[in-house]
C-alpha cells in the first residue's frame, strides 16, 4: 500500500487514501480487488476491478480502474498483463462484459 502512495498520479494517491482509510470497499463494492504486479518486493503496476465506479452510481459493471505502471517500468506491457488477468477472472464472478473509466 505504501508503494501505491508513491505514484506521481493524483488518482493513484486517491486510491491510496481509500485503502488507508478503509473506505475502498465502501466506495467501489464489497468484492472489489486491487491487483498488483510485483517483482520481489517491488510494485511494478496496479489496477482495480470493482462492481461500482467510485464516483458515480451506474447500473452496470464491473469496472477496471486506477490502471497505473510506475514510470521506470513503462514499455513492458505490464498494464496489459493486469487487464488480461481481469478478463480471465470476470467470468468467475458472473460478468460477460468489463467496463473501463479514465
Amino acid at each position: 500500500m505504501e508503494q501505491i502512495a508513491k505514484t506521481d498520479w493524483r488518482s493513484g494517491k486517491y486510491l491510496y487514501e481509500l485503502l488507508k482509510s478503509n473506505s475502498f470497499h465502501e466506495k467501489v463494492g464489497t468484492w472489489a480487488k486491487v491487483l498488483l504486479l510485483v517483482e520481489g518486493d517491488c510494485l511494478l503496476a496496479f489496477c482495480t476491478v470493482s462492481e461500482k465506479k467510485y464516483d458515480i452510481d451506474l447500473p452496470f459493471g464491473p469496472w477496471i480502474g486506477f490502471v497505473y505502471t510506475f514510470p521506470e517500468y513503462r514499455g513492458n506491457s505490464y498494464s496489459r498483463v493486469l487487464l488480461q488477468y481481469v478478463e480471465e477472472i470476470a467470468p468467475k464472478y458472473g460478468f460477460e462484459k468489463i467496463y473501463t473509466f479514465i
